[in-house]
């Protein structure tokens, strides 16, 4: 009976784990300074370890940054984004629903604080 027991404790947490890992595309809706909508598209790899998350974002497949400070807790993520543009990275706070992965994109460019709101789906 323990076995059993233990068994569906044990599968049960790894169908309730977020598989994040994987190509995401979508875009991110921006919100400029002087209150403009702007869409940015976005291409994302990601890489999940546990609670750890690395990989690369950009704004076509070919144009890749490193995420830096990514961390999976359930089905939330977060990671951040240095650009040459900004001194300050930009940090996406995402979430894992049925649609992908959607959330906020925040940052600072230009003396300028930048929001934006995250929409992707898997690309594979």
């Amino acid at each position: 009976m323990k076995r059993i027991l233990f068994c569906f404790l044990i599968t049960l947490l790894t169908l309730s784990a977020a598989e994040i890992s994987g190509k995401w595309s979508g875009m991110v809706q921006i919100k400029t300074p002087d209150g403009d909508n702007m869409t940015v598209p976005l291409f994302v790899e990601l890489q999940q370890k546990g609670q750890e998350l690395s990989g690369t974002i950009g704004r076509s497949a070919d144009e890749k940054m490193a995420i830096a400070n990514g961390k999976v807790d359930g089905k939330k993520l977060s990671f951040q984004v240095s650009t040459q543009e900004s001194a300050n990275p930009f940090k996406f706070e995402l979430a894992l629903t049925d649609a992908g992965l959607e959330g906020q994109m925040t940052g600072q460019r230009e003396n300028a604080q930048i929001t934006g709101t995250v929409t992707m789906k898997r690309s594979e």
